[in-house]
């Protein structure tokens, strides 16, 4: 897999349709690895430094590595100009060739911004993976301009990531953290459109726009209700798309029946835990925050909405706000 090409060099033309077939068919099973490890990590998230990442890291790479230089040998440089014959462009939109590069380079951010995670923080090391994260999402977004496709909205939620991460990483060195946090919330409800236009709301990445979502609003923007909402239907998403006995989905759950065995609603956790987390309604969870004294909305809401109502991406429109408060269970009033 990490080999050179295989097969003849390339005709006089400078295309062997051979060739482009088995670079195309190593890359996507290098980016199938590096997604498989992926999964892996995010059903654990015990890496404890940069080793135990190293097959990500690689194996994205190299799909990124033998998908860049199939370009370049037709004649091309650049971020975002021509590509080879194997995956022409059709009406539906991008061609299957730059989608396999999109995500070879979004699963290597996702390599990076992990690695990032377990450095110091404020280093020059994290901030090293940090920039790369950066870099290759915009390689990734460039390919594929205003795409209704799952490998745009991927590489959109990687960056909302990366900007959480490095919000953290200001949070914790002191330091102001707020703007980092809040386009990290932009860019969750960008991927979130992109995700609900391509593929629908019950998909594997919507887990983690609703989840990583209610890490931010519970753990640095003080909005318990959205919070506890997002995590309740990222909840709701993985047991829909892997079945609550996997690792991921199981993840999830533990972590949010956590939250509610310490608030000592045990109930709500029991609910969770044994794979039914809609059974907690959410007109439950505002009564019961509010038998608690905790209020619904924090300081923080007015500028959540400011930074909402001015995401003015092309995918966001029509019925996709009305459409997720539903999901996540807010009424109308309170949109």
């Amino acid at each position: 897999l990490f080999g050179p090409p295989a097969g003849p060099a390339a005709a006089a033309g400078g295309r062997n349709i051979g060739e482009e077939e088995d670079v195309c068919g190593r890359a996507e099973a290098l980016v199938s690895l590096a997604h498989n490890e992926v999964r892996y990590w995010d059903g654990r998230r015990d890496w404890s430094g940069v080793e135990p990442l190293r097959l990500l890291l690689d194996s994205s790479a190299a799909a990124a590595q033998l998908l860049c230089s199939r370009r370049r040998g037709d004649g091309d440089g650049g971020a975002d100009g021509g590509e080879p014959s194997a995956g022409p462009r059709g009406r539906e939109g991008p061609s299957a060739w730059r989608q396999l590069l999109a995500r070879a380079l979004t699963t290597r951010a996702n390599g990076c911004f992990k690695a990032g995670c377990v450095c110091e923080p404020g280093s020059a090391v994290q901030e090293t993976y940090f920039d790369e994260a950066d870099l290759r999402l915009r390689e990734a977004v460039a390919l594929l301009p205003g795409a209704n496709v799952q490998a745009l909205g991927g590489a959109v939620l990687v960056a909302g990531v990366t900007s959480l991460c490095r919000a953290h990483s200001l949070e914790r060195r002191t330091l102001p953290f707020l703007d980092q946090a809040y386009k990290a919330l932009v860019q969750f409800y960008h991927a979130e459109a992109i995700l609900r236009l391509a593929v629908g709301p019950v998909n594997e990445k919507s887990i983690y726009t609703h989840g990583n979502l209610a890490e931010l609003y519970l753990h640095n923007l003080g909005e318990v209700l959205l919070g506890l909402l997002h995590f309740r239907l990222g909840c709701i998403v993985a047991i829909r798309v892997f079945g609550a006995g996997h690792a991921n989905a199981s993840r999830k759950l533990d972590e949010l029946a956590r939250i509610f065995s310490s608030a000592r609603w045990n109930d709500f956790a029991r609910d969770v835990s044994s794979g039914n987390p809609e059974l907690v309604e959410p007109e439950m969870l505002v009564e019961r925050l509010g038998q608690q004294g905790i209020p619904l909305h924090g300081d923080n809401l007015p500028r959540v909405a400011s930074e909402l109502q001015a995401l003015s991406e092309p995918h966001i429109g029509g019925a996709f706000w009305p459409t997720l408060w539903r999901d996540v269970g807010l009424a109308p009033a309170a949109e």
